[in-house]
């Protein structure tokens, strides 16, 4: 994997279940790591669920070798955020990650 084409710092964040005062469930999302990524472009869609039109894409990223990246886990890309739905291993020999990724725009 060549320096060069990991053109894009993102963040890798972890979803930390919490409670409010109440007791109810909140998401709170913290900073896993910062890394250099490719973006891979995919292909997007538009859904219609529950009277709502929903707005789809599909891209993979590319990254260095990472032992504690997760599904369920997100790449912040900016104001983009996308939920990470496999990770899957390039190579053999640990060589870089592929992230596929979905991110959705109500």
């Amino acid at each position: 994997m060549r320096a060069g084409d990991l053109d894009r710092l993102v963040r890798i964040e972890q979803n930390i279940p919490t409670r409010d005062p109440s007791g109810a469930a909140l998401d709170s999302w913290t900073l896993l790591a910062e890394e250099w990524a490719r973006r891979l472009d995919g292909r997007g869609r538009e859904l219609f669920a529950a009277r709502q039109v929903t707005a789809e894409a599909v891209t993979a990223w590319r990254l260095r070798w990472r032992e504690d990246v997760r599904p369920a886990m997100r790449i912040v890309d900016g104001a983009d955020m996308w939920d990470i739905e496999f990770v899957a291993e390039i190579g053999g020999r640990r060589e870089g990650l592929d992230l596929g990724c979905i991110k959705r725009d109500a």
